[in-house]
Formats: structure tokens, C-alpha cells, sequence
């Protein structure tokens, strides 16, 4: 899975709008 790393590091900074971050960085990595 491209992105997982990603996923990690914006649950830490974001870890109110975990689910929202996770979400997001998913569709990214998973595009690119």
C-alpha cells in the first residue's frame, strides 16, 4: 500500500481528525 507511512505520520499531527487524515492520505497514496 502506497501511503502507509503518510497515514502514520498524519495520525500523529492530526490524531482529533484521525479518521478525516487517514481518509484523505489514503485516496492520495493510492492515486499516486
Amino acid at each position: 500500500m502506497a501511503g502507509d507511512g503518510q497515514v502514520l505520520i498524519i495520525e500523529e499531527l492530526q490524531p482529533e481528525g484521525k479518521l478525516k487524515m487517514k481518509a484523505e492520505a489514503f485516496i492520495n497514496g493510492y492515486m499516486r
